[in-house]
């Protein structure tokens, strides 16, 4: 939408953007994260401090899972008479089975909501082979008062798999940004591109591609 991703100096004009090129290799690698459509299972369950959730990947082929986390109550704390915005912090970690969780994402929200409120994480596939599980950790401790309204359950788990298109031959730019920053449409996209500089015969007319002589 007309505003740079990242500014000269390094900062980001939009929380959680990513991106990545490629410079049209006759062999490259094809850009992580863009799946497709995947098998949703329902799960429903809470998460609290002491009882995190954990979900076993069941196909050793998926290469990451979307999370769905429902605050199914609402987002708010009224302990004081009037309604504010709250936060929780939360961890989302994997590992392969049997093995040692690691830290994917570590993420505090926070607002003000009423009604039913949803965050999607996409969280991919550790390195190695087998049987795979994520876990979900709450940071904050649970509310005790029916003023605070801050839980949150496991609602579903996406299985992903990557589509491995490595476009050969061809420059290409994957971005993913957070639908939040731009109200759930697709921004416009466009790029400043540096094409290769390379010198060409004298008697070469790159316009009408011919040459004379």
């Amino acid at each position: 939408n007309n505003t740079p991703l990242q500014n000269p100096a390094g900062s980001y004009n939009f929380k959680n953007a990513s991106w990545a090129t490629r410079v049209g290799l006759p062999n490259q690698d094809y850009i992580e994260g863009f799946s497709q459509p995947g098998s949703y299972y329902a799960v429903g369950t809470k998460v609290t401090v002491p009882n995190p959730v954990i979900y076993t990947v069941t196909g050793p082929t998926i290469d990451a899972a979307k999370i769905t986390i429902l605050f199914d109550g609402g987002f708010a704390d009224a302990t004081n008479g009037s309604i504010v915005g709250t936060k929780v912090q939360l961890k989302i970690q994997t590992r392969l089975q049997g093995g040692v969780w690691a830290d994917v994402i570590d993420q505090e929200i926070t607002g003000k909501t009423n009604s039913a409120y949803q965050r999607l994480f996409r969280v991919p596939r550790p390195i190695g082979s087998g049987t795979w599980q994520i876990r979900v950790v709450r940071i904050t401790e649970d509310s005790t008062k029916a003023t605070l309204k801050n839980s949150f359950v496991l609602q579903g788990v996406t299985e992903l798999v990557d589509i491995k298109e490595q476009y050969n031959y061809t420059a290409l730019v994957g971005v993913a940004v957070d639908a939040e920053s731009f109200g759930g449409q697709i921004p416009k996209r466009a790029y400043l591109v540096d094409g290769i500089k390379c010198k060409i015969p004298v008697n070469y007319d790159p316009y009408n591609a011919t040459y004379s002589g």
